[in-house]
This record gives C-alpha cells, sequence and structure tokens, in this order.
C-alpha cells in the first residue's frame, strides 16, 4: 500500500511498476463485468463502455471518491509547487497502482473485487449502450439497404488560428442527399453534417411510409 501511494517524484521505489500492473487489471474486471452484466452487447458496445469506466476523468474521480489524494505521498519539492496531489493524471495512476498492489498481495479475485467496488458507480453508468455518433449510425443504416457509403467533403475552414471554425459536406442515399456541418474541428464538422443526412432520410422515410409508398425490400428502422 505505501508503494502504490508514493510518486514517482519521489526517490527510490515507486508506484510505476504498480501502475503497469494495476492498469491491465483494471482493464481485464471491467472487460468482464461488462460481458457478465450485458450479454446482448457488442464487442462495440463493450469497447466504448470500457473506455469509459477506466478513461483518466473517470479513475481521477474514484481517487478522489476515497480521499487518495490526501495520501498520497510525494516529494517535498513537488508538495511545495503546487497541486500535484489533485491532477487527474497523478490521481488515475494512483488507482492504476492501488489496484496493482491488491493483485499482488490477493490474487486476482482481491483485485477485481477492489475494482467493482471503486468503479461501482461507473459500472451503473455503463448499463446504457453508449450512444453511437451520427457518423456511425448514418453509415449503419445505408449497410442496411445495401447502398453505397457515404462520402465527405472539406468545403471551408474559416477564423483565427485559437478558433477555427470547420465547415464540411456530407452526401448520402438514392437519390444522394447533401448537408453541411460546421464544427470547431473536421470531425466535428463531418459529424454535424451526418446528422442532417440522416435526419432527412429518416423524414423522408417516414413520409413514404405514411403515404403508403413501398420502401426498399428488407427496410428497416
Amino acid at each position: 500500500l505505501e508503494l502504490a501511494l508514493t510518486h514517482s517524484s519521489g526517490h527510490g521505489a515507486n508506484q510505476q511498476r504498480l501502475e503497469f500492473l494495476g492498469d491491465a487489471v483494471l482493464g481485464a474486471a471491467a472487460s468482464a463485468s461488462l460481458f457478465r452484466e450485458h450479454p446482448d452487447w457488442s464487442e462495440g458496445d463493450m469497447s466504448v463502455a470500457r473506455t469509459r469506466m477506466v478513461c483518466q476523468d473517470s479513475l481521477a474521480a474514484c481517487a478522489r471518491q476515497v480521499a487518495l489524494p490526501e495520501l498520497l505521498r510525494v516529494s517535498a519539492a513537488v508538495a511545495r509547487s503546487g497541486a500535484v496531489h489533485e491532477r487527474a493524471s497523478v490521481l488515475a495512476d494512483t488507482i492504476e497502482a492501488l489496484i496493482g498492489a491488491v493483485f499482488v498481495d490477493g490474487g486476482y479475485a482481491a483485485a477485481e473485487a477492489a475494482t467493482l467496488q471503486l468503479l461501482g458507480p461507473l459500472l451503473a453508468e455503463a448499463g446504457v449502450i453508449p450512444e453511437k455518433d451520427a457518423k456511425t449510425r448514418l453509415q449503419e443504416w445505408l449497410h442496411r439497404r445495401g447502398w453505397p457509403l457515404p462520402t465527405y467533403r472539406l468545403l471551408a475552414t474559416e477564423g483565427p488560428a485559437n478558433a477555427l471554425v470547420f465547415r464540411a459536406e456530407c452526401s448520402a442515399g438514392r437519390p444522394p442527399r447533401l448537408a453541411q456541418g460546421e464544427g470547431r474541428s473536421r470531425r466535428s464538422a463531418e459529424q454535424a453534417a451526418a446528422a442532417q443526412v440522416l435526419a432527412g432520410l429518416l423524414g423522408e422515410r417516414e413520409r413514404q411510409t405514411a403515404d403508403g409508398v413501398r420502401t426498399d425490400a428488407g427496410d428497416g428502422a
């Protein structure tokens, strides 16, 4: 426990080796829990949920809940330099080292139990299937119909360097439907454009159904 709570800023043995071990145990325990609790989830669903559970911010939040910042041992120089105890990266590393220490001391079963106790609230939040982004949902919608995949084109990049705005275009459907989107990155602009195209395609399908127009064979929601 003492080793797991010793920051690498000090001289001599510290938490880094236990952190390496704990990272692997955390991933395995979170994966096993999601596998057991959600038999209907796909590999992709479980992967996204696990990433959310063991990301730096999530682990740092767990560390604060159990008062690890107060127990962390750092060098005198680092202690004087500022709030290193509150840095998310430091707290996440300490949680990993703590799990690694439990594994060394008590084996995998004990380490898994400790992981599930620490990540309990995050496991509850993972009970909802992670929402897929607009580009993924649009691609799956088109794939189910055997239609070509969407294409994206960057139209413009505007604004000062510290506040760039990207504008992108998405084309998809039969006949092709075009839409534009804006965002602070190219990816977010493409996501916005994809959301517009998907909304248009879904709206068109609903109108066709209401009018009694026959949709494509195998058409699904």
